[in-house]
């Protein structure tokens, strides 16, 4: 038998019953936590962001300067094909053959044409339609407009991003503060090399990543090792933001410090990417692919100068996977904990998890417009 009177349980704190997204804001609460379980916002997500948002797929230095160089990734839950074209200049298509739905393109290479294995349907470097086999046995079939579905590409420095939406802003405007927050700072994102990547799945809905890297709020308890070496707390840690991007940065605790490591920084950009350096040393990128409501693979390009050995770059990348893994476990419970349905909004600590807010902002602004 239960202890509680039904007045007692008519009188659980606000925060158990769900309100309006706009409202949550309001009140510095999360939007509501069913937004992390659901498959219908997840699909609407898909539509809303990952298919109208710049998202981050390479490093200038994956293709050779031959035309037809080409490597492939995923935006969302598109495929993408990125290549060189005959003239040089880089172009980005959505990686499905016009015909029944192929891939056109798997791995990386080097190819003077697309060609999708299935039936054979072959593209030009600049996505046009060069051949239908059997096309001329059809009396009504006109390949003259037949083509590879283009995507927007720009770069911030060696970076590539494309954008599925044809009539997007630039990426400059994704990018807002940051590209001279960076120069004001000294770190030169040409200065490494593309050494490793990874990838990871994690059981956690992709915003649980992105709400967690937004604060160091919980560096003190999660990351024992690096609130050891840099300063994490509000007095020394700064955070900057601005309209779809934010910075943080952290200064060691050691100022005799003389070694290859001084300040941490980390970057943001609307709305799966982040790059994090140790000061002009190395950096590392993330982007945090949603695969369902509930799974997401964290895909990270690791970035040293070629001074680094291999079994260096391999030491250094064991230490910031020692960190992933610490925030890998907090994202897992805290998904084991929002698919409880207990909890209808999270309470937020308006200074200390500002930039949080103003995540969630984003979010609700692109889903509810």
């Amino acid at each position: 038998m239960s202890n509680l009177s039904p007045k007692k349980l008519k009188n659980l704190p606000e925060q158990f019953t769900s309100v309006e997204p706009a409202e949550a804001m309001e009140r510095a609460w999360t939007f509501p936590t069913e937004w992390y379980t659901d498959a219908r916002i997840f699909e609407l997500e898909q539509e809303r962001i990952f298919k109208r948002e710049w998202q981050y797929v390479g490093h200038t230095s994956q293709l050779s300067d031959k035309p037809g160089s080409y490597f492939t990734a995923m935006v969302g839950q598109l495929p993408i094909v990125v290549i060189r074209q005959q003239d040089g200049e880089l172009a980005a298509y959505v990686n499905v053959c016009p015909h029944r739905g192929s891939l056109v393109a798997t791995g990386s290479g080097c190819r003077s044409v697309l060609q999708c294995r299935y039936h054979g349907w072959t593209f030009n470097l600049d996505g046009s339609l060069r051949v239908a086999p059997r096309s001329d046995r059809e009396s009504k079939f006109d390949t003259s407009d037949i083509s590879l579905r283009p995507m927007r590409l720009d770069t911030w420095g060696p970076l590539i991003f494309v954008n599925p939406d044809l009539n997007a802003a630039p990426l400059s405007n994704t990018l807002g503060g940051i590209a001279t927050l960076i120069k004001e700072r000294g770190f030169d994102l040409y200065r490494h090399h593309l050494r490793a990547s990874r990838q990871h799945e994690i059981k956690c809905n992709w915003k649980v990543t992105l709400d967690n890297n937004t604060e160091c709020y919980h560096c003190n308890t999660v990351h024992p090792g690096f609130s050891k070496n840099y300063h994490v707390d509000a007095d020394n840690y700064s955070v900057f933001a601005f309209d779809r991007s934010f910075s943080h940065l952290s200064p060691l605790k050691d100022k005799n410090y003389d070694g290859p490591w001084n300040d941490f920084h980390l970057y943001y950009l609307w709305p799966n990417f982040m790059l994090s350096a140790r000061g002009n040393d190395y950096f590392y990128t993330y982007s945090y692919v949603p695969v369902d409501a509930h799974t997401t693979i964290q895909y990270n390009d690791f970035f040293f100068p070629e001074s680094y050995s291999d079994s260096e770059v391999e030491e250094a990348i064991g230490h910031i996977e020692q960190i992933m893994r610490e925030d890998w476990d907090v994202f897992e419970k805290v998904q084991v904990g929002l698919r409880s349905g207990m909890l209808a909004h999270g309470l937020l600590m308006p200074d200390n998890e500002q930039l949080l807010r103003h995540f969630q902002r984003l979010i609700v602004n692109t889903l509810e417009k």
